[in-house]
């Protein structure tokens, strides 16, 4: 159940970033699952939404990927939570998706934009 969820995770956002991302290798033909995988490392997803991910070095069981944190961001915004990711995605479309992520969020994320 458990893999099933990430799965599910990885595809969908493997979806919303490849409308929108451009892998750097062209030469690279990146399958549904390993081009989520990839897109998850790359966005930086894991650093919040993986518990433990940050201390660890990224040393963290794909078995424990985007599974939420109790570790709040603070700032200016209040404090924010991440969210569970595999439970969020699991009944949203990728349309759904690229809405929710095009709404201003906390934290505010400037430097990410899928316009």
């Amino acid at each position: 159940m458990k893999s099933s969820k990430l799965l599910h995770a990885v595809l969908l956002l493997s979806a919303v970033f490849s409308v929108s991302v451009h892998a750097g290798d062209e030469s690279k033909d990146f399958s549904g699952v390993e081009r989520g995988r990839y897109l998850v490392g790359a966005a930086g997803c894991n650093d919040c939404h993986t518990p433990g991910y940050a201390e660890s070095g990224g040393k963290v069981p794909a078995s424990r990927w985007l599974t939420g944190s109790a570790v709040g961001f603070q700032g200016p915004w209040g404090t924010s939570y991440p969210v569970n990711l595999r439970l969020y995605v699991q009944h949203i479309t990728a349309a759904q998706w690229i809405a929710r992520v095009r709404q201003p969020m906390r934290p505010p994320m400037p430097w990410f934009s899928l316009r």
